[in-house]
C-alpha cells in the first residue's frame, strides 16, 4: 500500500523472505518501484556484514551505511517505511549483545531521519534459546509490539 500511496520503501529481509515481500506486491510494477528508487530492497546478512565488527555493529558504519539509504530516499519521498529483519538474524546467531545495539542503533537513527519502521522477528527464536527475558528487552526498544499468529 506505501508504493500505490507514494512512500520510498525500505525492505531489508532474509533471502528467505524476500519472495514473500516480492508476491506481496502483486499489482506493482516492481522494476519501476526500484528504477525509481521508491522500493529499495537489501539483504539482511549482507547488509549487516557491511557494518559488523567482528560480532558487534559498528554505531558509525550503521549510520552511514543505513543513513545513506534513508537520505537518498527522502530526496524524492517524504513519506518512508523501512521493514528490518537484521536483528532478527543476530538472534538467530545467539548474538545478544548485537541484538539490543542494532536496536538502539535504529532508535538513534530515528531521531534524526524521519521514517517508520516494522521489525519482523520469529518468535520460534526467543522460545527455541529460552531468552524470554531478550523478548522483553527488544519489545522495550519499540514504541509499539504486535504479534501475528503463526510467528
Amino acid at each position: 500500500q506505501g508504493i500505490k500511496n507514494g512512500d520510498g520503501i525500505i525492505v531489508i529481509s532474509t533471502a528467505a523472505h524476500m519472495l514473500l515481500f516480492l508476491q506481496d506486491l502483486a499489482g506493482v510494477e516492481i522494476g519501476e518501484a526500484i528504477d525509481s528508487k521508491q522500493l529499495v530492497i537489501l539483504d539482511a546478512d549482507e547488509t549487516l556484514a557491511k557494518f559488523m565488527d567482528t560480532d558487534l555493529p559498528d554505531a558509525s558504519r550503521f549510520a552511514s551505511v543505513i543513513g545513506a539509504v534513508i537520505d537518498e530516499m527522502a530526496e524524492k519521498y517524504p513519506r518512508i517505511q523501512a521493514y528490518g529483519e537484521m536483528v532478527n538474524v543476530l538472534i538467530e546467531r545467539d548474538n545478544v549483545h548485537a541484538t539490543l545495539l542494532l536496536e538502539s542503533f535504529w532508535n538513534t537513527l530515528g531521531r534524526t531521519r524521519n521514517f517508520s519502521l516494522l521489525c519482523g522477528y520469529s518468535l520460534k527464536n526467543f522460545r527455541d534459546k529460552m531468552r524470554d527475558d531478550l523478548l522483553v528487552d527488544v519489545c522495550r526498544c519499540h514504541s509499539d509490539v504486535a504479534h501475528e499468529s503463526g510467528s
